[in-house]
């Protein structure tokens, strides 16, 4: 029993020594018509229109990863926005900077990946993330962590880069990359999309 989404090939590996004729992969279709526009979007997380502005969607918890992330942006020019709740959430507040902010959970967050310009998996444990499909939907340069089905969706320096755990440094330096070269996370953020485009037929 598999009890969170799995990557194709974590599954594969978890299944390898088990009697199991026949494998078959399910991938959830992204839906694509519920996104709203950056000027949207910006307008109802409370967001400056002209920030350069890294996001994050997922619980709280310590296995997402968000306090990696917390560090790795201090002191960058950029606004962090992550969406969500958790036990973790008054130890994040508390170690935050004033370029981060924590915004509450909201219904069908994803719809408001339009404000922001990278996206941002900092999970130390991970299965395969569908908040990683829609920011691919979305066209969003994606930074995330080497662990679970994510390397299967993200080719480092391709679709997007890959960082592990933990690394605060080469999360920083991968931002801030995407930051100071538009044209590279617009490049990224595009052969992402194909590929999900592909995965969702």
């Amino acid at each position: 029993r598999l009890d969170y989404i799995q990557g194709e090939v974590q599954v594969k590996r978890l299944l390898r020594d088990r009697p199991c004729p026949v494998i078959v992969t399910c991938r959830r279709k992204i839906d694509g018509g519920r996104w709203e526009h950056t000027e949207e979007a910006r307008r109802t997380l409370d967001i400056p229109p002209n920030a350069f502005v890294v996001g994050s969607i997922g619980a709280l918890t310590r296995n997402k990863g968000f306090s990696t992330l917390i560090e790795a942006v201090r002191g960058l020019d950029a606004l962090t926005v992550i969406i969500g709740d958790g036990e973790e959430r008054k130890r994040l507040e508390a170690s935050a900077d004033t370029n981060v902010v924590l915004k509450d959970y909201v219904t069908d967050a994803a719809k408001y990946l339009a404000a922001f310009d990278v996206f941002v998996i900092p999970s130390r444990k991970e299965g395969l993330p569908y908040v990683l499909l829609e920011a691919g939907h979305a066209r969003l340069p994606v930074v995330a962590t080497r662990v679970g089905g994510i390397p299967e969706i993200v080719q480092d320096d391709s679709s997007g880069t890959l960082i592990e755990p933990g690394d605060g440094s080469k999360l920083s330096q991968a931002i801030e990359r995407y930051r100071t070269d538009r044209s590279l996370a617009q490049q990224h953020g595009s052969t992402l999309e194909a590929m999900v485009r592909r995965l969702n037929g």
